[in-house]
């Protein structure tokens, strides 16, 4: 017997061509769910932005709270970094957090990514002497210099009332603030917008 030209037997070839439709449709559902999820993430990028410039507005050009001879801050390992000569070529992150800090596990991990491209300084308030700020680190993979604030001063003296907040500096000025929880897209559109400003 002979069978039509898409080769299957009469009675098979109906089923065959369901599934065909089938497997066409799901393709379809899923190009249709992946523009769906790219408007998503378009719409997210945007509004980031947006919420940068207002950020950057809002704080452009304010000076460190710091003066020339207080700028220099001291890490936990020794290592002294001075504020004001090093956001001169690229923005400095100054990360404010502490070990308790439930949102500070999502924003850490960003902030150690971008410390291998930017000075990233990371003041833990009030999360114990510096061996256990630097134990707790360490076992968590951070990377960016460490600075222990027992007492809150530093916090105080940046005025930081929310934790985690990012300062973002450039050229000697605070060029945005912000708080909360912040993705490494978000972070890198921040210091994009440092760098304009």
């Amino acid at each position: 017997m002979l069978y039509p030209i898409w080769g299957f037997h009469p009675k098979v070839a109906p089923a065959k061509l369901y599934i065909r439709r089938t497997n066409l449709s799901r393709l379809t559902s899923l190009s249709s769910a992946l523009k769906t999820t790219l408007k998503a993430v378009g719409i997210f990028l945007g509004l980031s932005f947006c919420v940068g410039l207002i950020e950057a507005f809002r704080y452009s050009n304010q000076t460190v709270p710091l003066s020339p001879e207080h700028s220099i801050l001291e890490t936990i390992d020794k290592e002294k970094i001075n504020l004001l000569e090093a956001s001169h070529d690229k923005p400095v992150i100054l990360y404010t957090w502490a070990t308790w800090c439930g949102i500070c596990l999502t924003t850490s991990p960003t902030i150690s990514a971008f410390s291998s491209s930017y000075t990233a300084i990371g003041i833990a308030v009030k999360s114990g002497p510096d061996s256990k700020v630097s134990e707790y680190a360490r076992k968590k993979g951070y990377r960016f210099h460490l600075i222990s604030d027992e007492e809150a001063l530093l916090a105080k003296q940046w005025q930081v009332q929310v934790f985690p907040t990012i300062h973002i500096l450039h050229e000697g000025k605070i060029k945005l603030i912000t708080t909360g929880i912040l993705s490494p897209v978000g972070l890198w559109l921040r210091l994009m917008i440092a760098r304009i400003l």
